[in-house]
């Protein structure tokens, strides 16, 4: 009975060649389209994940009267009238599990470099061994050119790439002074 169906289906294919080819044609593309399918969705994974462990998927940013979260709830916070204090940050570090809590300071002031005045979003943080340590493991504060900032550094500041080269009119470059709050700063890094 199966050598029956067997030689169906030989003779089938024989009579329809046309129609034969173009079926394992089309069985041939549906495979390749699963394949590729799988292995497109398998890299935007790990995509997705490689850029989760350079911000740090087991981190959390806690800020003063709730929010989203990230920059933007950090940008509020200086709206906000709740504030997070030192013995905060203490008790977020005594909690079992937290292996590093730092505490990051976010406002909006008005800066002057070379004549040009902009609202510039500002983040003061410790200046501590364990805290550019942390600081140093995060991809979007990695220092290109210069050093981080150390405790004996008065009047001293960090710039990212996108205020260094876009913001002002002027480039900023390491040793430029940008002025603030009545206060010079000489840039140490990029």
């Amino acid at each position: 009975m199966i050598a029956d169906y067997f030689v169906f289906a030989v003779k089938g294919i024989a009579n329809r060649k046309l129609r034969s080819w173009l079926t394992l044609i089309g069985i041939f593309i549906g495979m390749m389209a699963v394949v590729a399918l799988v292995s497109l969705g398998q890299g935007l994974q790990d995509v997705v994940n490689e850029q989760f462990e350079k911000v740090g998927g087991n981190r959390i940013i806690i800020t003063p009267g709730g929010g989203s979260g990230g920059i933007v709830a950090m940008a509020s916070s200086t709206m906000s009238s709740a504030k997070l204090t030192d013995d905060d940050v203490e008790t977020v570090r005594s909690v079992r599990g937290v292996d590093k809590a730092i505490g990051l300071y976010a406002t909006s002031l008005l800066a002057d470099f070379k004549g040009e005045k902009k609202f510039l979003m500002v983040f003061c943080s410790p200046t501590d061994s364990e805290s550019v340590n942390f600081y140093k493991t995060l991809d979007y504060m990695i220092v290109e050119d210069g050093s981080y900032l150390n405790p004996s550094d008065k009047f001293k500041v960090t710039v990212g790439r996108t205020l260094a080269t876009d913001y002002f009119k002027y480039p900023i470059k390491r040793g430029n002074k940008i002025s603030a709050e009545g206060y010079d700063f000489e840039v140490v890094l990029t």
